[in-house]
């Protein structure tokens, strides 16, 4: 075997877009006895401050929209969520005035419970998606539904969506889920 300087590769990967860690690997180890990592020292990201730097994702209710959503003209510039006030959620886009945007033609959405023992999950069809509340989240502690949304042109996003929602009640009283306030992760 010739003598060489090991080789560094630096690979990031990343835990909730907040945590780096490093993997070094020399190639000559790899090739002779396997694999073998060594992690470097976890690099923290800096979030955002202020909450005016924070992207909003606002909830409409269906009933307070008048006549639906109105096409402004004006480009999406982030997401937002209408409450159907069922068991439904709808994702839309927003403009930069604030209004909600139809855009099912443009975008697809997957949603993934954190917890489908207690909030399971229909397929979403044209940017909707039904939630099944299963059973009760203990108190402060809700479960999570994480949304995606990508649009097809690429001109924005995607974006990514943290639902939270909290359950109460029984199978014998009724079981009653309310959604809380949605955050864009970066």
């Amino acid at each position: 075997m010739h003598e060489h300087e090991p080789t560094r590769v630096e690979i990031c990967l990343s835990i909730n877009g907040r945590l780096d860690l490093f993997v070094h690997v020399a190639p000559e180890l790899a090739r002779a006895v396997g694999i073998k990592a060594h992690f470097g020292e976890p690099v923290l990201r800096t979030q955002p401050k202020k909450e005016e730097d924070l992207m909003k994702c606002p909830v409409f209710k269906k009933s307070a929209m008048k006549k639906g959503m109105q096409a402004t003209g004006d480009p999406a510039v982030g997401p937002g969520l209408v409450d159907n006030e069922d068991s439904t959620i709808t994702v839309v886009a927003v403009d930069s005035a604030g209004n909600a945007m139809d855009v099912t033609d443009d975008t697809t959405i997957t949603a993934v419970s954190s917890d489908t023992s207690t909030l399971s999950l229909d397929a979403p069809i044209d940017n909707t998606v039904r939630a099944h509340f299963l059973k009760a989240t203990p108190p402060g502690k809700p479960v999570v539904v994480s949304i995606t949304q990508t649009f097809a042109s690429g001109k924005l996003g995607p974006f990514r969506v943290d639902l939270p929602a909290e359950i109460t009640g029984s199978v014998q009283a009724g079981i009653v889920g309310v959604w809380g306030t949605p955050v864009v992760r970066p």
